[in-house]
C-alpha cells in the first residue's frame, strides 16, 4: 500500500505545501536570477535582462510584473497578494515588499534589486 501512496496527488500536494519557506524562497531566487530565453529551455522562465534599463517608474512596474508572473507560473506553492516598493535610503537598490500566502499562512518577504550587479535577491523578513 505504501507504493500507491507515493502516487496519491492529494498527499503529495499536502507534503509540498509543508516544505519550509526557505526552500520556496531559494526556488524564487533561482527563478529570478535566470535570464529569460537564455538560462532555461522554458521560454517564459526567468526575468528580462535589465542591464540596459534606467531606473524609473516604468522600469519598476515592469520589474514587479516580471517577478509576479514568474512566481505565479513557476512557484505554484506561493500565491502573491501584493508587491509594493519600499522607500530605502540606499542608492542603487530597489526594495520590494512581497505579501504572499503559502497554504493558509501569510508570509512577507523582501526582494532586493541591486543595480550594481543587476541581481535579484529574495529574503525572508
Amino acid at each position: 500500500m505504501a507504493l500507491f501512496e507515493k502516487f496519491d496527488y492529494g498527499r503529495k500536494r499536502k507534503y509540498l505545501s509543508n516544505l519550509p519557506l526557505e526552500n520556496i524562497i531559494e526556488n524564487i531566487n533561482n527563478i529570478l536570477n535566470t535570464q529569460k530565453s537564455y538560462g532555461s529551455f522554458l521560454n517564459d522562465f526567468g526575468v528580462l535582462d535589465f542591464r540596459d534599463y534606467q531606473i524609473c517608474d516604468e522600469f519598476i512596474t515592469r520589474l514587479i510584473n516580471e517577478i509576479k508572473n514568474n512566481i505565479e507560473t513557476f512557484e505554484p506553492r506561493m500565491k502573491i497578494n501584493e508587491i509594493t516598493v519600499e522607500k530605502v535610503n540606499k542608492p542603487g537598490q530597489i526594495f520590494l515588499r512581497v505579501v504572499s500566502h503559502v497554504g493558509e499562512q501569510q508570509h512577507i518577504f523582501n526582494i532586493v534589486f541591486d543595480t550594481s550587479d543587476k541581481r535579484l535577491a529574495a529574503r525572508k523578513i
